[in-house]
């Protein structure tokens, strides 16, 4: 928001620009990359607002909310399809209400060709294809008039080629006297590579809010979340048939977290008071090679956040 982004899918930095899914902080940016089949809005939020929601909001936030079960029979189905192969099918229901029990579920599937064609001999047979599968269940419960608890999951999982590094200029030939750099400044639909091109995520969240009615005296809520991701990508830079440039990035985290707020009115006033805490852990490998090996790195960063007890209250 107002130009302020995040230039890096490194594990040990934060989103100036927080991203939330029901109030959940999603810790990195490589943990957005999931489906939502059961959104219901979009909520964009001017910087900052750390007061009002949980962490590393300074620019603003972008705040997902997701469709409650409606406790009716109900569903939609889509097939859509495109060229180079391209599918898409998503499916929801909304099952009928269970006593105090509401359910909705829903999954996506969508797969296309890659549109890159790779040469007899390349590391791999394709490039920019798409193949990718996400879940979600949402359950409510009321417990009594005041009480209701709200449990969310969302898996998604891609396992897919990279797309392709064309390279439109180069002086490698030049100036280090390494031939074989394909120059082409049309767009190319066959490549040759060497190095392994791949993007592999793998991502999932459980979420539960209980949201407690104290009558006249205000609301009582709690928030408590565990998300997982796994990143797995490898690149061939140069987009030639020689190693001269190859980068990756093999990154774990997970997430936890708790929040509890306290919400009110009287008259003209309105408060929002709570606690939030936050804990992760995660690790990247970062293995690069370039100019036949010749310069090699391996960078394994390690990240741990935790026990951060925030107190917050805003009075209008």
């Amino acid at each position: 928001i107002r130009g302020t982004t995040n230039i890096t899918p490194g594990p040990y930095w934060d989103q100036p620009v927080a991203l939330y899914v029901d109030g959940v902080y999603i810790g990195k940016s490589q943990g957005n990359v999931f489906d939502m089949l059961n959104l219901e809005r979009v909520e964009v939020l001017r910087g900052p607002q750390g007061t009002l929601f949980g962490r590393n909001t300074m620019a603003g936030a972008l705040s997902l909310i997701t469709r409650p079960p409606s406790g009716e029979f109900s569903g939609d189905a889509s097939v859509s399809f495109g060229n180079y192969g391209s599918k898409v099918t998503k499916v929801t229901v909304d099952l009928p209400a269970m006593g105090k029990l509401k359910a909705s579920l829903g999954a996506r599937v969508e797969f296309r060709d890659g549109w890159v064609n790779t040469t007899h001999g390349s590391s791999e047979p394709e490039l920019a294809n798409r193949d990718s599968k996400g879940t979600f269940a949402g359950l409510e419960y009321d417990a009594t008039d005041n009480l209701t608890f709200n449990y969310r999951f969302d898996y998604s999982k891609a396992d897919q080629r990279a797309g392709f590094f064309q390279t439109i200029y180069s002086d490698v030939e030049q100036d280090l006297g390494i031939p074989g750099i394909i120059v082409n400044r049309g767009r190319q639909t066959t490549a040759s590579i060497d190095s392994p091109n791949f993007e592999f995520s793998k991502v999932e969240g459980h979420s539960l809010t209980a949201t407690w009615i104290l009558s006249d005296a205000g609301t009582l809520k709690y928030i408590g979340a565990y998300r997982e991701m796994d990143w797995n990508e490898s690149l061939d830079n140069d987009g030639s048939p020689i190693p001269l440039a190859w980068t990756a990035n093999f990154t774990e985290q997970d997430q936890t977290s708790h929040e509890l707020q306290y919400l009110g009115s009287y008259g003209r006033w309105n408060w929002v008071g709570g606690l939030y805490y936050y804990e992760d852990d995660g690790f990247a490998n970062q293995p690069q090679s370039f100019f036949f090996g010749a310069a090699t790195t391996k960078t394994i960063a390690m990240v741990h956040t935790r026990a951060r007890l925030m107190p917050r209250l805003i009075t209008n």
